[in-house]
């Protein structure tokens, strides 16, 4: 019988999920070029991987859905959903309820009347600057 080790699992996870993780990297690096800027190209391919680890583990598993999760992180910090104004960030993340795309969809609400600025607002902002430089 044929035995596959954890190791190797990650390896052929991370095989599978590499095109995904490069257009979510070129992504951030132009829509949220202010966010990433100070990452080395090492340090934000980690923050996607480990992004894509902690999204699985709440329940959020869409591409479209993981990629969000990420862009708040890269906007709000690793950890943006256990800072005291973000408590309820974690409670919606922690619901047994809710699947992954209603989570997110709860935390852009949240997102969009309690963080300043909100990521739709940086999101925007990024993406004129990147125009006034074209």
């Amino acid at each position: 019988m044929l035995v596959i080790r954890e190791e190797q699992r990650t390896v052929l996870r991370r095989q599978l999920l590499a095109p995904f993780h490069l257009n979510l990297f070129h992504h951030l690096r132009m829509a949220f070029h202010q966010q990433t800027e100070r990452m080395s190209d090492p340090e934000l391919k980690e923050l996607i991987w480990s992004g894509m680890e902690k999204a699985c583990a709440y329940g959020v598993s869409k591409e479209a859905d993981v990629a969000r999760f990420i862009e708040y992180m890269a906007c709000y910090g690793t950890h943006f959903e256990t800072g005291p104004e973000s408590d309820l960030v974690g409670t919606i993340l922690r619901s047994v309820r809710m699947d992954g795309t209603a989570k997110m969809a709860a935390i852009d609400d949240f997102n969009e009347r309690n963080m300043r600025p909100s990521r739709s607002e940086l999101l925007s902002s990024n993406l004129k600057r990147l125009g006034e430089r074209a």
